[in-house]
């Protein structure tokens, strides 16, 4: 790198995984109990969203690796950056 160039890849990024969401009422939330079941909005077969800071960066489907919750990305959302 010269001394003119920098990366804007250099900062840490909190990055979501979006499975659905839903709508309730405020006094549907303390009726939570273990067992529930909370309808999302997606079908099983649908991608899940991939935020990184709130904006949508990809969309992959939830696979299962060595035992943990994994994305395997299937789309990669354009994504305008802004360096400031």
């Amino acid at each position: 790198m010269d001394a003119g160039s920098f990366s804007v890849f250099s900062e840490d990024l909190e990055v979501k995984i979006a499975l659905g969401r839903t709508q309730m009422y405020a006094d549907e939330l303390p009726k939570l109990r273990p067992g529930a079941v909370v309808a999302l909005d997606k079908r099983a077969i649908d991608p899940v969203d991939v935020l990184a800071d709130g904006r949508l960066v990809a969309r992959g489907e939830v696979i299962v690796l060595d035992g943990k919750l994994c994305v395997r990305i299937v789309e990669v959302v354009e994504v305008e950056l802004s360096v400031t």
